[in-house]
């Protein structure tokens, strides 16, 4: 057990990451409510159209080249 509290940890650390440096952005990132917390196996974000100028592709590859996240399609 003690692994997976580690894992989780570990991933929601990240999540924070993430929301930090994307909270300027056009990108709709997850929500957590009071009465819960994710575990934040995946992070997803929804790519706005009508606020941002990139698309999908662009995005994923700035998010490669200039950060080393790994991104894939989600829905």
């Amino acid at each position: 057990m003690d692994k997976a509290i580690k894992s989780i940890e570990k991933k929601q650390k990240m999540a924070k990451i993430y929301e930090k440096g994307l909270k300027d952005t056009p990108l709709i990132t997850p929500i957590q409510k009071n009465w819960a917390k994710s575990v934040f196996w995946m992070y997803a974000v929804v790519i706005n159209n009508k606020k941002t100028k990139l698309k999908k592709d662009q995005i994923t590859k700035i998010l490669s080249a200039k950060y080393h996240i790994e991104t894939r399609n989600f829905f």
